[in-house]
């Protein structure tokens, strides 16, 4: 474990947690979990890829060390409490014996030996860990004994008003709380002072760990640096969305353009035309350039560029050639758009009339 973690795991005590990193010998990390020292020569990592263990045998073989590494994934349940009132909630249903500390004197980053109920009740390790920024712990059994677990925590947990967690709530936590995940925040290019969890990295306390070298290195001159931003709108923003700096301006100013109504701007098109809208690559999210959303349509509409732009866009739209398309923009000038501009400027330059 001194070799794979970033951290002094020396320094580890029996019944204490550590939240660290594993990375490469090029200094990104593999992964980030947390450590729980369960004796003198045994220990429990707990991360989010089912790799770390075939690479914690990967380095003891190449050392010869004489270790056994196990995948309990399949034989341990977890079920999170969190928040300001779990303290009290587990207090009704977890049983520690005399040797082990009491939920109310578990500190940060420890764990405890317990029992569900009483000493007759299920085996359990509870630790004062989470992964929301609150106030929390992690109960961890075995999987024949989790229902049982469940149904204690939930019957205590109703008069405090405690409510099932999912996915999508627990992203929102984490990222409240300037918390990572894999494949979002890093990546195996990513160090960990780039992720903003340099505190993991024991230079000095730990001179054996895996990517030590290459991470004195990159701590001097860091390629990205990780910060939080805050929306101040109602919109949801997601994994891989851009972010622009103030409003996109257009090509001839530094003004912004308010966005034409859309009854406005499919009236402008030929009949039987529609101006093809961007949509996100998933979701019906906001366009990709400086989107205006229509609160009738609930949805992001593309901001129509004036004079030649806009021109060459609706003619473009309404079936027109490159060529034709260019010549309307040339037709327009500087002049505003209306809605009859294009059927105008078709039963002109095209030699037919159509209605709008």
């Amino acid at each position: 474990m001194q070799l794979a973690c970033t951290r002094n795991i020396r320094k580890l005590a029996v019944g204490q947690v550590v939240y660290t990193a594993l990375c490469y010998e090029h200094g990104g990390m593999l992964d980030d979990g947390t450590a729980f020292r369960l004796g003198p020569n045994n220990f429990r990592w707990i991360g989010g890829d089912e790799y770390d263990g075939k690479w914690l045998r990967e380095i003891a073989e190449k050392r010869g060390l004489k270790v056994w590494v196990k995948s309990s994934t399949d034989q341990l349940h977890n079920i999170a409490v969190q928040g300001p009132n779990s303290r009290e909630i587990l207090k009704q249903v977890v049983w520690t014996p005399p040797g082990q500390p009491s939920l109310a004197e578990l500190a940060w980053f420890h764990f405890a030996i317990a029992r569900i109920g009483d000493w007759n009740g299920p085996a359990v390790v509870v630790s004062r860990t989470g992964y929301t920024g609150e106030l929390g712990y992690e109960i961890f059994c075995h999987p024949k004994d989790a229902l049982t677990v469940w149904d204690a925590v939930w019957e205590a947990g109703k008069p405090h008003g405690l409510a099932p967690l999912g996915l999508e709530a627990l992203d929102m936590l984490r990222i409240e709380a300037g918390l990572i995940f894999f494949g979002y925040e890093f990546s195996d290019q990513t160090d960990p002072f780039e992720a903003g969890i340099g505190f993991t990295v024991a230079l000095k306390g730990n001179e054996e760990f895996v990517g030590r070298d290459a991470l004195l290195k990159r701590k001097e001159s860091p390629q990205r640096v990780l910060v939080g931003l805050e929306l101040a709108g109602g919109e949801t923003a997601g994994h891989g969305d851009c972010v622009h700096q103030g409003a996109r301006p257009s090509r001839r100013g530094d003004q912004r353009h308010e966005e034409p109504a859309a009854e406005e701007e499919h009236r402008a098109l030929p009949h039987g035309c529609r101006l093809q809208r961007p949509r996100h690559r998933s979701r019906d999210r906001q366009a990709r350039w400086p989107p205006e959303t229509d609160p009738r349509q609930g949805r992001a509409l593309p901001v129509l560029r004036s004079r030649e732009d806009a021109g060459a866009r609706l003619g473009r739209s309404a079936g027109l050639t490159r060529r034709q398309s260019s010549a309307f923009s040339s037709y327009r000038g500087d002049c505003a758009i209306d809605a009859d501009t294009v059927v105008d400027w078709l039963a002109r330059s095209c030699g037919r009339r159509e209605t709008a």
